[in-house]
């Protein structure tokens, strides 16, 4: 037998049953009871307090729509409690916290049922649902040119898509600083006015006036190439090089590379500055195409034909052949077909050059030089080297050697000094006398004066000549006695050959040892006078100093009338 204590319940305030069911119309607190009485009439009872609450009534109204593409949260703490129970109530479901606060990028697109809890006081619990929906955010997406060439038309084509719904606005941003709002997704070009990297952006938005993410796209726009090149002024034929000098620029500073064409037929080059050999005089049309690393190119095109014929270098030397220290003058006869000749280049083969059109060159040694001469027009075309063989002969250079003062009779060496022997033939003249006049060093018995001339042959029949003098010294004959009365007749003392001997000097002694007569040289003989006064009959003593290596003669002289 059950008591539920609640006697606003009326009849319904008991029941038999075992475990029964009752709806409190109160709150507050109640005492239960049970009395269970077995077969045999035992009777037990027992008695429980319990206090009872009101359960919460709640209220959520519908909520309205939100964009994926809302950034953060929205609050969807919109349900109320309509009954006035206290407590406390949280939300939960896709998106959403504790507090309602629900983000639409978290939850996703979709419709989405948040729950309201409330929990009494009484820890009486009611709950509440809604549902919300998140409309999608479109998804951008589009396809862009990667590189072009500026000039060129970028590609730009759009496949941007939406969960559900549509897109109806398309706004683009270049990235050079404009912007294009498009109310459809066709196809479109774009020309872009100067080369650099730019970044393209596009932001969609649906009917529900959702917002995509910014896609992102790349264009590069390459600069074009400024291709050009300079000639050479002049090329030299036959077989003349033509180099030519790459000026191509790039604005953007990308790497280059070349084809070059020179207009005759030939295999095309890749070099930067590439040399051509051009077979025939004519006139070429070269051109060149630069190409960046980007694909973009452009050509340049200029015509070739300053071809002019090499010099031909040429000349003669008067003489050929010479002897050693004698001038060759050299006869420029180079021509210079359809131009002039500007500069002249001699090589000597000596070390020494010259740049006149005409040089006089003497040789200092001997031997067989090969004359080289190469022209250079007003083209700067340089001729082959021409070359003369000029023999130059050894001019003999010789020193008769020292004189020779000596007594007749006396053996003499000639001992001439030349600068070569071998090759060189000597000749003495006069022979008379000479040991071998064909030798260099002959030997002579000096018998008379005699002036003997060298001469020396070499090869080219190049002379020279010198000579010697042979002087015989004769004795000195010394009369004892002269006198000097003026008959004419050994007026004076004549000392006979001494006129030989340069630089001989005589003194006259009295025989006092005094000093009576003295004469360097003796071009005078003496009168036997001292200070233009005769001197008396007497013996007198001489000293004659012959000089020359000889010993002084000495002795007696008297003067007799």
């Amino acid at each position: 037998l059950w008591n539920f204590g609640d006697p606003a319940s009326g009849a319904l305030n008991a029941s038999t049953l075992q475990n029964p069911t009752h709806n409190y119309s109160n709150t507050g607190n109640h005492a239960i009871s049970v009395t269970v009485t077995n077969s045999n009439g035992c009777v037990d009872d027992s008695v429980i307090n319990t206090i009872f609450s009101v359960t919460p009534a709640l209220a959520y109204p519908a909520l309205t729509a939100l964009c994926q593409s809302v950034t953060g949260t929205v609050s969807v703490a919109t349900a109320t409690v309509t009954n006035g129970v206290s407590g406390t109530g949280v939300y939960s479901g896709p998106g959403v916290d504790a507090a309602g606060n629900f983000s639409p990028s978290l939850a996703g697109a979709g419709t989405h049922t948040i729950t309201y809890t409330f929990t009494s006081t009484g820890n009486c619990v009611a709950t509440i649902t809604q549902t919300i929906r998140v409309n999608p955010k479109p998804l951008s997406v589009f396809t862009i040119s990667n590189s072009i060439c500026l000039g060129q038309l970028a590609q730009i084509t759009d496949n941007s898509t939406i969960l559900t719904g549509n897109i109806v606005t398309w706004n683009w941003i270049f990235g050079d600083g404009n912007t294009a709002t498009f109310n459809n997704n066709n196809p479109f070009t774009r020309l872009y006015t100067s080369f650099g990297n730019y970044t393209v952006k596009l932001v969609t938005v649906s009917a529900d006036g959702c917002i995509s993410d910014t896609a992102r796209g790349t264009i590069i726009v390459n600069a074009i190439p400024v291709a050009g090149f300079t000639m050479p002024a002049s090329v030299c034929m036959p077989n003349g090089t033509a180099s030519f000098t790459n000026t191509s620029t790039v604005a953007d500073g990308t790497s280059l590379t070349y084809i070059w064409n020179f207009g005759d037929l030939s295999p095309n080059s890749t070099a930067v500055n590439p040399n051509h050999v051009y077979a025939a005089i004519s006139s070429y049309n070269v051109r060149l195409t630069a190409t960046s690393s980007g694909g973009c190119f452009k050509d340049s095109v200029q015509t070739f034909s300053a071809f002019f014929d090499k010099p031909n270098a040429s000349f003669t030397v008067s003489p050929d052949k010479l002897c050693q220290g004698s001038d060759n003058v050299f006869t420029d006869l180079s021509t210079a077909p359809n131009s002039t000749i500007k500069s002249w280049l001699w090589i000597f083969a000596d070390g020494s050059t010259s740049t006149t059109a005409n040089p006089t060159k003497r040789y200092s040694k001997p031997g067989v030089y090969d004359v080289k001469l190469v022209v250079i027009n007003n083209e700067n075309c340089i001729s082959d080297t021409f070359s003369r063989p000029v023999t130059v002969y050894l001019q003999p250079v010789v020193d008769a050697g020292p004189s020779f003062i000596v007594p007749q009779g006396m053996p003499i060496q000639f001992k001439p000094i030349v600068n070569a022997t071998n090759g060189i033939s000597f000749l003495w003249t006069p022979a008379v006398g000479l040991s071998d006049p064909t030798i260099l060093m002959p030997k002579l018995i000096a018998n008379s004066d005699q002036t003997y001339v060298l001469t020396a042959t070499g090869d080219g029949n190049c002379t020279a000549t010198d000579n010697l003098v042979v002087k015989i010294l004769r004795p000195v004959k010394v009369p004892n006695a002269f006198s000097p009365n003026g008959d004419g007749i050994n007026d004076t003392w004549i000392l006979e050959n001494l006129a030989d001997y340069p630089g001989a000097t005589v003194d006259v002694y009295n025989r006092y040892g005094q000093i009576i007569f003295k004469s360097a040289g003796y071009t005078n003989p003496w009168d036997g006078t001292i200070k233009g006064k005769p001197l008396p009959v007497a013996t007198y003593y001489y000293i004659i100093k012959l000089e020359n290596g000889f010993d002084p003669l000495t002795g007696s002289i008297t003067i007799v009338r």
